[in-house]
């Protein structure tokens, strides 16, 4: 037994589908107007990039849109202690850096 269902796309998506892109998703049924509609998923969000604010010998500090980040990273073939001192001197330093940026801001706005 063969069963025919028509389904509604949208535009947009019915253009994706004849340039042979493949596109993942949904069959959703309305059981009240008794349609079939299909809704992509949404995979590739605009997502906004991270600003770096500065870099150091190896690590860097970033402001996202919620969040400051910082990555620090040392050689292991320094040694233990070594390697902590590096990676307290470098995250120390960018700490500092952003306090004298929100300084400096604080200072432009008045």
């Amino acid at each position: 037994m063969i069963l025919k269902r028509k389904v509604s796309i949208e535009n947009e998506i019915m253009d994706l589908l004849v340039e042979k892109k493949r596109l993942e998703g949904a069959l959703y049924y309305d059981p009240m107007t008794g349609d079939t509609s299909f809704r992509p998923y949404m995979r590739h969000r605009n997502r906004q990039k991270d600003e770096t604010l500065f870099v150091t010998s190896s690590g860097w500090l970033k402001r996202s849109v919620k969040k400051h980040k910082i990555f620090v990273s040392a050689n292991r073939g320094m040694g233990r202690i070594r390697s902590a001192r590096e990676l307290r001197r470098q995250a120390t330093e960018l700490t500092e850096l952003l306090m004298a940026a929100q300084d400096a801001e604080l200072i432009d706005k008045v």
